[in-house]
């Protein structure tokens, strides 16, 4: 079987369903039925989302009820790790600003009061009024 392009690979990964059976097969093998049970999943979705593992490469079995695994297994856990530490910099980026962005909220909010008081509020008592 030929090896599917990066970007089917990632859209396979994108199906929650398939991300966790790669997560739990990263961990150990498993039977269809123990993902299905220990996931707790459904037949026909575990079937489906197992079935477009097989398609791209990612996992394989001798038989249908056999173990199923990882094919290239080192290389799938990278690529977890690797989104792993990608979704946790982009956390760390997303609260970055929104702090800035709260101080920039707040730095607003004074300059408006500050100009609202700035400005004359009786008007009564301006020279030819």
């Amino acid at each position: 079987m030929s090896a599917a392009p990066a970007n089917r690979i990632l859209e396979v990964l994108a199906e929650p369903v398939a991300l966790r059976i790669v997560r739990a097969l990263a961990a150990e093998d498993h039977t269809q039925a123990q993902l299905v049970t220990r996931l707790q999943l459904g037949q026909s979705v575990a079937s489906r989302a197992l079935k477009l593992l097989r398609v791209v490469g990612l996992a394989e079995s001798d038989t249908p009820r056999s173990v199923i695994r990882l094919r290239v297994e080192s290389e799938v856990k990278q690529l977890l790790l690797a989104a792993d530490r990608l979704a946790e910099a982009i956390l760390v980026v997303d609260q970055a600003d929104q702090k800035t962005l709260t101080r920039e909220t707040r730095r607003t909010v004074i300059r408006a009061n500050q100009s609202a008081d700035a400005t004359p509020r009786d008007r009564t008592m301006e020279p030819g009024a």
